[in-house]
């Protein structure tokens, strides 16, 4: 269930925060990607814990909903995750609840954060995401 921190960057700025105009250049993305990572550090600690991250997740969750009928199809969650919903789909009824999408996105949390603290640092993030790229 390997989603991509990539994919984290985007969803931070699909919900608003404005991080560098045209980001194309890697240096960009890097700053882009920590930008990101601290707009999600709500109590600034250099850290996203598991609660940060789990607000972030419910965010993108009720975004993404846009019948708002509280759960998720195929359809609007490929407008704003593209290729997750097959992954995060467990019981295959082609609709996602928030556990569902939780699980799936907690298990790319689980697996960024690599020397188990229970917090992903920007370092670990970035790693991350070159690894399964």
């Amino acid at each position: 269930m390997r989603f991509g921190w990539t994919l984290f960057i985007s969803l931070v700025l699909t919900l608003g925060v404005a991080v560098l105009p045209g980001a194309a250049r890697a240096d960009q993305h890097l700053d882009a990607e920590a930008a990101a990572h601290d707009a999600v550090d709500k109590n600034d600690d250099g850290v996203i814990d598991r609660g940060e991250f789990q607000i972030l997740i419910i965010e993108i969750y009720y975004l993404a909903d846009d019948d708002k009928d509280g759960t998720l199809t195929e359809k609007e969650l490929e407008e704003v995750e593209p290729g997750v919903f097959d992954v995060a789909d467990a019981n295959d009824d082609d609709k996602l609840t928030l556990r569902e999408y939780e699980n799936a996105r907690f298990g790319d949390y689980e697996a960024a954060d690599t020397d188990d603290d229970g917090v992903v640092s920007l370092p670990e993030a970035e790693a991350f995401d070159a690894k399964i790229e």
